[in-house]
């Protein structure tokens, strides 16, 4: 299979048509945004979160390449009624994975999301791939935040 065709597989290039999640929250807990200034994506992301950790929603706008659409896409779908603590740790594993090339295991667990696996091969790429998952990991320090300063 031609490289570029391996890396837009259909599923990618479904979800950046047809992206779910796709839009934002009316009362998010917390809005995180980030960018790759090298290649010009753009990750918005609004957060429901309950007390206690529980991602209750999640809503994603994107610009920039199909890459980047389809994890923001897909990485809404993963981690939805997920806990703060268990999508810190997927975090942690899909940048393991995709940047030091630890435990490729985690892609197996990880349904569609899995074609992501690929992008390996494309370092340059693999910024596109995880700036979703930054964004989110900046909502939810956020969100941790905003719990230890009512607790105080």
């Amino acid at each position: 299979m031609d490289k570029l065709k391996e890396l837009y597989q259909k599923i990618i290039l479904q979800h950046n048509r047809h992206p779910q999640n796709f839009g934002e929250l009316t009362s998010p807990t917390v809005v995180a945004e980030d960018s790759n200034p090298i290649c010009g994506d753009e990750m918005k992301i609004t957060l429901l979160i309950d007390t206690s950790g529980i991602i209750q929603d999640i809503r994603f706008r994107a610009r920039g390449c199909a890459l980047n659409m389809a994890s923001g896409s897909l990485m809404t779908e993963l981690v939805k009624l997920k806990s703060v603590f268990e999508v810190k740790r997927l975090t942690g594993q899909i940048r393991a994975a995709l940047l030091e090339n630890e435990n490729l295991d985690v892609f197996d667990e990880l349904g569609d999301y899995g074609i992501f696996r690929h992008t390996i091969k494309y370092p340059v790429r693999i910024k596109c791939v995880l700036l979703a998952w930054d964004t989110l990991l900046k909502g939810i320090e956020q969100w941790a935040t905003i719990q230890q300063n009512d607790g105080e």
